[in-house]
């Protein structure tokens, strides 16, 4: 090759080495970008996997006391003779306030259709149906409370499912990192050997 075709050679691997260090910046000044927020992304990683996990225990929690409450109540609250008889008395006190005049009418004309019928006996019915009315009343309203907690069991596993989401994202930022500092190393090679030789062309022409 004479010394025109070498030197045509020289100018266009010069070109190249350009263009290989220009690459080369873009993916450091990249890579350092990454690097600054490291830490920030490993205490993110692993802030997101604690809530991740928390959100799963809760909403798993939530889900086996809302579906327990909901189908049997029973089984949660009114097994305690002490919840029930609270529940009961609450209702009795509200119930007999909102309605003594018509519980009054009731006794008087039972009293009148049934002579048999006393003051203790009537009394003793009624506090049975207000209890009855009471259970089930309370019944309701834990399904209700039930129903809510459901709605709030798919709320938590859709944010765990965010928080799962990000947690993969924070991942794949650190495996970038990875890949980027390979290829770094492959241009800083590739950059060495073009230098070396445009370098050896250039004293061959002297």
């Amino acid at each position: 090759m004479d010394n025109d075709g070498t030197k045509n050679v020289i100018g266009f691997k010069e070109d190249r080495l350009q263009i290989l260090k220009d690459k080369k910046q873009l993916l450091t000044d990249l890579g350092n970008e990454i690097n600054v927020s490291k830490w920030k992304r490993s205490f993110s990683a692993f802030y997101y996997n604690i809530r991740y996990f928390t959100l799963i225990a809760l909403a798993g929690l939530l889900l086996v006391v809302s579906l327990i409450a909901f189908v049997s109540p029973t089984t949660l609250f009114f097994n305690s003779e002490g919840y029930k008889k609270i529940v009961v008395s609450d209702f009795r006190t509200y119930y007999k306030n909102e309605n003594r005049k018509t519980l009054d009418e009731s006794l008087v004309l039972l009293q009148n259709k049934d002579k048999s019928m006393t003051l203790s006996k009537v009394q003793q019915n009624i506090d049975r149906a207000i209890e009855r009315t009471a259970i089930e009343n309370g019944k309701f309203n834990i399904r209700l409370i039930a129903a809510f907690l459901i709605i709030l069991v798919i709320i938590l596993w859709v944010t765990a499912g965010f928080s799962k989401k990000m947690k993969m994202r924070n991942k794949l930022a650190l495996k970038t990192n990875t890949v980027i500092q390979e290829i770094i190393s492959d241009y800083s090679a590739l950059i060495e050997e073009e230098e070396r030789e445009i370098k050896e062309m250039k004293q061959n022409l002297n």
